[in-house]
């Protein structure tokens, strides 16, 4: 593999590993709204979730990620099998996060949050009443 090849597939490793970290704070998020936040917290969490979520997809539908993929699909004989498959993965991650729009996106991690803590009550309080409008 020559410097050039190198350089791309370091650069779109080194862009999902971030992405991958985005990801891992989303979750610690998501953790601490079941363990730590304070009940009248959700309506800051689901913000912030939303915007983790629209970051990640942003940095995961940049152009420049399907720059890389083509680039290094174009040349892909002189991969490895590891990387044929490593490429073979963003390259669907990338294809489904692009079909996606970015106010959804984030809609989807907000409501989603909203909607797990009424669960949680609903559930808690056995009154589905409280979950439902969130359906």
């Amino acid at each position: 593999m020559d410097r050039t090849l190198e350089e791309t597939y370091d650069g779109l490793m080194a862009d999902t590993k971030e992405i991958a970290d985005l990801h891992h704070v989303s979750e610690i998020l998501e953790w601490d709204q079941e363990v730590m936040m304070p009940p009248r917290g959700i309506e800051a969490r689901s913000r912030q979730v939303a915007l983790i979520a629209g970051v990640m997809h942003q940095r995961s539908t940049d152009p420049r990620r399907g720059n890389w993929i083509a680039e290094l699909e174009a040349r892909s004989g002189e991969l490895n099998d590891e990387q044929k498959a490593v490429l073979r993965e963003i390259k669907r991650d990338y294809e489904m996060s692009t079909k996606l729009p970015p106010d959804l996106v984030q809609e989807i991690s907000r409501t989603t949050s909203i909607a797990h803590n009424e669960w949680i009550k609903s559930r808690a309080q056995k009154d589905f009443s409280i979950f439902a409008p969130h359906l």
